[in-house]
């Protein structure tokens, strides 16, 4: 999931700039970064940090699951839920980066309801079908970021939009 993710935060690293002049191409670039650059960018690096951490200690065998529990419900969920809203809360009048961003809205969606399935599993170990269901949904959320990326990079090749390295 990770892997997926960093990929997606270095390039919204980059400030883009406008080689044409139109009004898609100018909703790409505010959209990129006022939002992407600005406010995105951040909140999911606070994300990131968290789940390392989460990562860390789960893989160091210092999450029983009582703590597990308690990691998702105070950290992961919360912070995934404002990137959720975050995300839910951009209101832009364009319609080719409306579509774009339907894709980031998904992807987030995603990742919150399996994160969500995931703390419903350790409430019901027995129950091998929700963490099943989470990890198909983790990777749906994956492929929707790819897609979104995939798009951003296409978007910007048709409207002349270069990266500002």
């Amino acid at each position: 999931m990770r892997k997926y993710f960093m990929n997606f935060m270095i390039m919204t690293f980059m400030t883009i700039f406008l080689v044409g002049c139109n009004s898609t191409a100018n909703a790409i670039v505010d959209y990129n970064n006022e939002f992407l650059v600005e406010e995105y960018s951040d909140a999911l690096d606070i994300f990131f940090k968290t789940a390392d951490e989460f990562d860390h200690l789960l893989i160091s065998g210092e999450l029983d699951d009582e703590l597990h529990e308690m990691y998702l419900q105070e950290q992961l969920i919360p912070q995934a839920k404002e990137l959720v809203q975050l995300v839910q809360d951009v209101n832009t009048e364009n319609e080719v980066v409306k579509e774009l961003h339907q894709l980031l809205i998904v992807a987030e969606e995603n990742r919150l309801r399996a994160l969500e399935l995931e703390y419903e599993y350790l409430q019901d170990l027995d129950n091998e079908e929700i963490i099943e269901e989470a990890d198909k949904i983790i990777k749906q959320a994956e492929r929707k970021m790819d897609e979104f990326i995939e798009r951003l990079e296409e978007l910007k090749d048709k409207y002349d939009i270069e990266d500002d390295d």
